[in-house]
């Protein structure tokens, strides 16, 4: 087929010519196909290849040495696959090469040399699989494996998002079953050079495959499923079959199509992640005829994310250790500054006033007047230690609860920042919050209330706390400036984006959901909601 590799026209046209099977085959794979000559240099790139470069004309690619396309130590490692492959060997490794467009992309190469029928070697097949999601995951789960302890003692960030999956869907034609048949002996070789499991299954979950890969992976005998000894349901944990059933069933009512992902049982017993892409096939009455499709082997990458969510876990888990370590600390300071200095400074103020007393109805010899700003002073003492303890952590959370808590604060603020209206709309009870709730929505109400006297220049404060349909609700709205929340860590807002990070921290800390709505000249409104 391949006998002309240095015309790229007639290789394509070769290709494409070789049966809708094979074609099918190219176009599916969300691999980079490439056919090189013995000297190594491009002769033809599948289109699914093309679009995942972004190469809009082929052309100037073609006749360009393969090895040229990789920089540095890459280029060395592409000449040397390409010199094994040039012996009949098979050739591999990984590295980097962009986009055309610029974009960053790791590859995995695999390169075997194409025989004839005489096991002379006629022209080199090179697979590229896209394995940047991977690289930038594992390179992710290092940082943050460094960066954890930090990052727990200044919860100023958050673990990275989990990794998203990108999908595409395969499109293929509908493939004629007897040109299929007729032509799958002869590019057999051309699917055992791809680094995937090529099958095709059937409604009572048989399966036939068309290598000897899928004994490798699953150690498996090939004629075991062709000829129906052991199905493909025989192999997928049970616990993923309903899932592989309904994406299945959702493919049969749209575009025939699915990417389904399923954990298998190798014969050893070990566990393998599987990624199955196919397309469903009809016959002329609109009945399932077989599948078409391909496997590729992606427990690497499930591993990663695993390890990925572990480490979010323990991050929120320290997290929210360190939360209540704080909140009991402040309540340990605020009860000593009660009842350790308030109480001292307390006795000294009865006894000053005792000698003021005494002092005023006898003749001795004592400054009234200094006697008197003593006793002013140690006033001021006590009103100061009374609004630190009140700060860290008021009495009345333990003593009354929330509600009572709610209006004390707004009181005192009301007295700090009379300019600010507070209208408050309280809809729930107070055994209707439960313990650890309570500490959470008054620091919310603490760090809302602060940044709207410091930064939002807001006249109104509108309160809401509720519980409705199983859910506690919680939302502090301001008529205020407003701000952009994607530039509130900023150099000249780090303060007020640290204290939204909290905000965040101790409502997820409950299992809860937290959300900052603002538009600059539109004020602000906070919300905060916990399942109960």
């Amino acid at each position: 087929m391949l006998d002309d590799a240095t015309d790229p026209k007639k290789l394509e046209e070769s290709l494409l010519a070789s049966g809708s099977f094979t074609r099918s085959i190219i176009e599916s794979s969300s691999d980079c196909i490439k056919v090189l000559d013995l000297q190594g240099t491009l002769q033809f790139m599948s289109r699914g290849g093309q679009q995942l470069l972004g190469i809009d004309n082929i052309e100037s690619y073609l006749n360009v040495a393969y090895e040229d396309f990789w920089k540095g130590s890459d280029h060395e490692a592409a000449i040397g696959a390409i010199r094994k492959a040039q012996t009949g060997q098979f050739g591999r490794f990984q590295g980097y090469c962009p986009t055309a467009d610029g974009t960053p992309k790791w590859w995995d190469v695999f390169i075997s040399p194409i025989t004839d029928t005489a096991g002379k070697v006629k022209s080199l097949l090179a697979v590229s699989r896209d394995i940047t999601e991977r690289k930038l995951a594992e390179d992710e789960l290092r940082e943050s494996q460094e960066k954890l302890e930090q990052r727990v003692q200044e919860r100023t960030a958050e673990l990275a998002a989990a990794n998203e999956h990108l999908r595409k869907e395969i499109e293929e034609r509908k493939l004629n079953e007897a040109a299929i048949r007729s032509t799958e002996e002869k590019y057999r070789f051309l699917v055992q050079n791809l680094p995937s499991i090529v099958y095709r299954g059937y409604k009572d979950w048989s399966v036939e495959f068309f290598d000897s890969k899928v004994q490798s992976l699953l150690g498996y005998d090939v004629d075991d499923f062709n000829q129906k000894k052991i199905t493909w349901r025989h192999v997928v944990v049970p616990e993923d079959l309903e899932a592989a059933r309904k994406e299945f069933a959702l493919a049969l009512k749209s575009e025939n199509s699915y990417v389904r992902e399923y954990r298998v049982r190798a014969r050893s017993g070990d566990l393998f992640w599987l990624q199955d892409r196919g397309r469903i096939v009809l016959n002329d009455a609109g009945e399932i005829d077989y599948v078409s499709g391909v496997l590729f082997d992606i427990t690497d990458r499930k591993m990663t994310e695993e390890a990925l969510r572990e480490s979010e876990r323990k991050l929120r888990l320290l997290s929210s250790q360190l939360l209540t370590a704080q909140e009991d600390e402040r309540k340990r300071i605020a009860r000593e500054l009660h009842d350790g200095i308030g109480q001292s400074l307390g006795t000294v103020k009865v006894k000053a006033e005792t000698v003021l007393k005494e002092a005023r109805s006898s003749a001795a010899g004592i400054n009234v007047e200094l006697m008197e700003s003593v006793i002013s002073t140690i006033q001021k003492a006590m009103e100061e230690v009374r609004i630190i303890s009140m700060d860290l952590r008021p009495s009345t959370l333990d003593s009354l609860g929330i509600l009572a808590t709610i209006g004390w604060f707004c009181r005192e603020f009301q007295t700090a920042y009379p300019q600010i209206r507070i209208e408050k709309q309280i809809d729930i009870r107070e055994d209707e919050v439960p313990e650890p709730h309570k500490t959470v929505v008054y620091r919310l109400l603490q760090e809302s209330f602060n940044n709207i006297a410091k930064h939002s220049r807001a006249d109104l404060v509108r309160i809401h706390l509720a519980k409705a349909e199983g859910a506690i609700n919680l939302a502090v709205h301001d008529n205020g400036r407003g701000f952009n929340p994607e530039h509130v860590v900023s150099a000249e807002n780090l303060m007020v984006g640290f204290g939204l990070a909290s905000m965040r921290e101790r409502t997820e800390s409950l299992g809860g959901s937290f959300s900052i709505l603002s538009n600059a000249g539109e004020g602000t409104v906070m919300r905060a909601s916990w399942n109960i």
